[in-house]
C-alpha cells in the first residue's frame, strides 16, 4: 500500500481553492466529482483515510487512489478523462 502524505504544510489558499472547486462541482459536475474533491479536502484538513472512508462510505482503497491521483496530477487529475464514463 502506498502512503501519500498530503497534509504537510498545506497553505490556506489550497484549502480555499478546494472549497471553491467543491462549490462549483455542486452546480456543474455533480456528485462523483464533488466526492473526490471532498475526499482530498478532508485529507488536507488532517482526517485519516479510515475516517474519510467511513464518513463517505467508500472503500479505503478508493481514498488512497484519489489522494495519489491528486498528488500526481492535481485537480485536473480528479476531473480528467480517468474518471469519464465507460461506454
Amino acid at each position: 500500500m502506498v502512503l501519500v502524505r498530503l497534509n504537510q504544510g498545506v497553505p490556506g489558499q489550497t484549502l480555499s481553492c478546494l472549497e471553491a472547486e467543491i462549490k462549483k462541482a455542486i452546480r456543474i459536475r455533480g456528485y462523483r466529482y464533488r466526492l473526490r474533491l471532498q475526499t482530498i479536502f478532508y485529507s488536507l484538513k488532517g482526517w485519516t483515510v479510515e475516517r474519510i472512508s467511513g464518513h463517505f462510505d467508500i472503500p479505503e482503497r478508493t481514498v488512497y487512489k484519489w489522494r495519489k491521483i491528486y498528488k500526481e496530477k492535481g485537480l485536473e487529475g480528479l476531473r480528467g478523462k480517468y474518471f469519464s464514463r465507460r461506454l
